[in-house]
């Protein structure tokens, strides 16, 4: 459970999207190490965000504590799930996309 109000840890989630949205037009197909990176610097940018209303909630925050505790934590989890979610998704990709008849 987390004390957090509801909602708050969306707000730097929907910007990671709109992020990777914009950045994905312009580089016309993800590579695994421009995917790898955004997951830090979004993880990073997320959990900062969160830390930083935290902060203007009047919560009583450690920077050092949370960086050890959560931030690192956090960013370690998503580069480990980060490549099996991609394979899947890769192959469900691949499978749904609609094949070329030539005649």
């Amino acid at each position: 459970m987390s004390v957090a109000p509801v909602g708050m840890s969306s707000i730097g989630l929907i910007v990671i999207v709109f992020a990777v949205n914009r950045l994905a037009r312009q580089v016309h197909g993800v590579g695994v190490i421009l995917l790898l990176g955004l997951a830090v610097a979004g993880s990073f940018f997320q959990q900062m965000v969160v830390w930083v209303l935290f902060a203007v909630l009047g919560f009583n925050v450690d920077l050092l504590d949370d960086f050890g505790f959560v931030i690192i934590p956090t960013i370690i989890y998503n580069l480990a799930l980060i490549l099996p979610v991609y394979v899947v998704l890769r192959f469900v990709q691949r499978r749904t996309s609609a094949r070329r008849v030539t005649l």
